[in-house]
């Protein structure tokens, strides 16, 4: 992607915008650590990062394309990998808000919150696991306020 930048030219909302082209992601997915690395090797990795911003940025279906590889490459039953399946999910979640699918966000903010709630650490990948989970939380009442109202 190094002359494409880092940012595909517009986000793929399925129904909504054409996907992207095929291996449009592959070199930032090369660059996932060998599978069960370490903490630090995974939150430095460029796919990790780049899934970072883009869910950040609303590039919610591109970010589970990048942080997928990640969440494979982490140690099984971690902290690492709750986080990243937390942020995958977070980022499903904001797809189908997108996609106005409120009751398919729900779900997922609630599912993406289980993750983050099982983590025991104050901190996992530089995520500061009370603040994501709090707005989590903020963003699952906005759409239950929203369907009530």
């Amino acid at each position: 992607m190094s002359d494409r930048g880092a940012f595909p030219p517009h986000a793929y909302v399925p129904g909504q915008t054409e996907r992207h082209p095929e291996g449009w992601f592959d070199d930032i997915r090369n660059t996932v650590p060998v599978e069960g690395a370490p903490e630090v090797d995974l939150m430095q990795c460029k796919a990790f990062v780049t899934g970072l911003a883009y869910i950040e940025s609303g590039y919610f279906w591109e970010a589970h394309e990048v942080l997928e590889p990640v969440w494979m490459a982490s140690p099984q039953r971690s902290e690492c990998q709750a986080a990243l399946l937390g942020l995958i999910q977070l980022a499903n979640a904001q797809l189908k808000e997108t996609m106005e699918q409120p009751k398919a966000a729900l779900r997922l903010y609630i599912i993406a919150k289980g993750h983050f709630n099982s983590i025991k650490s104050k901190t996992v990948l530089g995520i500061d696991v009370q603040k994501i989970t709090s707005d989590i939380e903020a963003l699952h009442q906005t759409i239950i306020m929203q369907n009530n109202a």
